[in-house]
């Protein structure tokens, strides 16, 4: 009987489990492939290179967290370009006057990580960033911040990131009450100055109605200013356009702004000396001004007050008048602050100074009284101590201690 063939076992190949083919490729550099499902459910494959097997594996297993995180794994959309399409998604629908300035906080976002991806920004480098705005208004270093939450926020909703860098972020404090209300001195001194300077109208409308610098740009003699009536009509205002160099005119800030205002004294007598048509403020050639010609105007106002106040021109001063020069601090929005204190001192409500002014939150109206509030309790005090020092350098008011008797 034929004996049993024996059965000899040959070597088989082992099998490579999915996923896991590794390579080192002819310029040395090792690969790694790693086949997934997509968000959509779709198959895909992946190769991830390192100078060695281990950078590669790093690689493949970063990219694998990011998946079961739920991100756009391996995203590297870069900052600027997100920032960009954030703001024509988010914010094109916005006033051009409000869009430069979500615009400008882009742009300083930009610089600050420009040729960075989203992924690569740690919260530090958003801290860095905020840091940088100290120093500037409390207000301007909010809305800074308040961007660069909302950008992230965005990238974070779309997957592209895991978390907001924003979160634990802690701006510096900024300055406030950068405003500031005329003295009584100088309230006076600009009224009876300079009336016959392009800007003197509009600075008028600003200080004894206070109406802000768009609005006053706007206003028209004919068509705003009813003098029979003894009012006000705000109905328009200027606003910077994208290129933020030229004004276009279009409806005020917001619904409350659009207002009635009384016209007071002494703003009756100065707008009954005033043209009768014709823009408020207009541009040298008679039309609506722009960024750079109402700069220049404001800056000449400024000038010819200094003049008046000093004497002189400051290229014809002497040594000794340069010396001892006057200056004139002065803002646009002073003079609307200043209409602000004046209404508080003439002791008119809150609520109708909110009116008056056009504030879509009383909060603000309340913000400003508070502060000429505790302006007027510092003096107050000042005035105090300097009255109680000088009881004090005549003796004892009451007489000597023996002299005081007290009756049961």
């Amino acid at each position: 009987m034929a004996a049993a063939a024996s059965v000899i076992p040959f070597p088989q190949p082992e099998k490579k489990e999915p996923g896991k083919r590794r390579t080192r490729r002819a310029d040395g550099l090792f690969q790694v492939e790693l086949r997934y499902k997509d968000q959509n459910g779709l198959a895909k494959k992946k190769s991830f290179y390192g100078k060695s097997q281990k950078e590669a594996e790093n690689k493949k297993k970063a990219f694998e967290r990011d998946l079961a995180a739920g991100l756009k794994a391996d995203d590297k959309t870069a900052f600027g370009a997100y920032a960009d399409h954030w703001l024509k998604t988010y914010k094109s629908g916005l006033k051009p006057g409000t869009l430069a300035t979500y615009r400008h906080d882009v742009d300083l976002l930009k610089a600050a990580f420009a040729g960075k991806q989203l992924r690569e920004i740690m919260p530090s480098d958003v801290q860095a960033f905020i840091n940088t705005r100290a120093g500037f208004s409390a207000s301007a270093i909010k809305k800074s911040a308040m961007t660069a939450r909302a950008v992230f926020e965005a990238a974070r909703q779309d997957r592209l990131i895991l978390f907001n860098p924003c979160d634990q972020l802690d701006p510096p404090s900024g300055t406030a009450g950068t405003h500031r209300a005329l003295t009584p001195e100088e309230r006076v001194f600009i009224t009876t100055h300079c009336t016959d300077h392009r800007f003197y109208y509009a600075a008028m409308l600003m200080l004894y109605a206070g109406l802000r610098r768009g609005e006053a740009m706007a206003m028209r003699f004919d068509r705003d200013i009813d003098l029979d009536a003894q009012v006000i009509h705000v109905r328009e205002a200027a606003h910077i356009s994208e290129n933020g160099t030229d004004f276009f005119l279009d409806a005020p800030k917001s619904v409350s702004s659009v207002r009635d205002i009384p016209i007071l004294p002494p703003l009756d007598a100065i707008l009954a000396a005033a043209p009768k048509s014709g823009l408020v403020l207009p541009s040298a050639k008679g039309e609506m001004c722009t960024e750079s010609a109402f700069s220049r105007c404001f800056e000449s106002y400024i000038t010819n007050l200094e003049q008046e106040l000093n004497g002189t021109s400051r290229r014809w001063a002497t040594e000794e008048q340069l010396k001892h020069w006057k200056t004139f601090p002065l803002r646009c929005h002073d003079l609307r602050h200043t209409f602000a204190s004046l209404c508080y001192d003439a002791d008119i409500d809150p609520k109708t100074t909110q009116l008056w002014m056009g504030h879509s939150d009383i909060m603000v109206t309340l913000r400003i009284y508070t502060h000429l509030s505790q302006q007027k309790q510092a003096q107050a005090t000042d005035i105090a101590r300097q009255r109680f020092a000088q009881f004090a350098s005549v003796g004892n008011p009451v007489g000597n201690a023996s002299d005081i008797s007290h009756k049961a």
